[in-house]
């Protein structure tokens, strides 16, 4: 997380932008919200969908994490599965994905991590650090004053089968965000990307982007 930081801040400065409307997916919308906390006077508005800051830690899964974020990052790195054709990659995601996923919802996820060639077949090109165990994660108390000093309105796209209903329960997390519009839709964390829920996280957005004086981009 902290390396996707850097990368979002690098691009900032070296584009010379003093100000940005960030949009971020379940890790990217702990990225921007943390860029959106501790540089607050940069992010003007944030738009985050099935996603705050991660899993939050425990006291009581605090120590197995760290053991197994730490085991994860040690091991010795192996070949990436080989498949022969995408169709089969796009399978074996969906068969192997924590979070229930279709086939077409995951088929432009697991086209843009492929590598490789009908003759030669096709390998992933993921980097294993993305989906290790992360060895540290915030704690309540963390999350909520990282999301405390989230001074721009924000828009919170949820799934109702994703994954804030189960990790922010109780609503708390969500309620210390000063300025923030909460908007439900049905599917699942990839709702962005759902045949029948695409386009109404496409339309959320640009209602709550245009009721707030951001200039929308026309629809390609």
């Amino acid at each position: 997380m902290w390396s996707y930081c850097h990368d979002v801040l690098d691009v900032m400065d070296t584009l010379a932008l003093d100000q940005v409307t960030l949009i971020g997916h379940s890790l990217g919308a702990g990225v921007a919200s943390i860029i959106a906390a501790i540089n607050p006077q940069r992010v003007d508005h944030l738009i985050l969908i099935d996603g705050l800051l991660g899993r939050l830690s425990s006291p009581s899964r605090f120590l197995r994490q760290l053991e197994q974020g730490l085991s994860d990052q040690r091991r010795t790195s192996s070949s990436p599965p080989h498949y022969d054709s995408t169709e089969s990659a796009i399978e074996v995601r969906v068969r192997k994905s924590i979070l229930p996923i279709d086939a077409e919802t995951v088929r432009p996820i697991a086209l843009r991590n492929l590598k490789g060639s009908p003759d030669t077949g096709y390998r992933l090109r993921l980097d294993r650090q993305v989906t290790s165990t992360k060895p540290v994660s915030f704690s309540e108390e963390q999350a909520i004053a990282i999301l405390q000093n989230i001074k721009c309105p924000a828009l919170l796209v949820q799934g109702h089968e994703g994954i804030i209903p189960s990790r922010d329960p109780d609503n708390t997390c969500r309620q210390a965000l000063s300025d923030l519009t909460q908007v439900s839709l049905e599917g699942g964390h990839h709702l962005h990307l759902e045949p029948n829920s695409a386009s109404e996280v496409a339309k959320a957005i640009i209602d709550w982007a245009s009721s707030n004086g951001l200039t929308v981009p026309a629809s390609r």
